[in-house]
């Protein structure tokens, strides 16, 4: 995730919340949050298992 978010960072894309701790469908998750050129909320999230 520590790879995505400065690939992001390295691309111009402002991380909104993140990495923080969640919990998904699976348990517990890291996830990082961010807008695409729309304005839309881009979740990416990563199972630490």
């Amino acid at each position: 995730l520590s790879e995505i978010c400065a690939s992001l960072a390295a691309n111009g894309v402002a991380i909104e919340v993140g990495p923080v701790e969640r919990i998904g469908a699976r348990g517990p998750m890291m996830s990082v949050y961010f807008r695409d050129p729309d304005g839309n909320l881009v979740e990416i999230s990563w199972y630490n298992r």
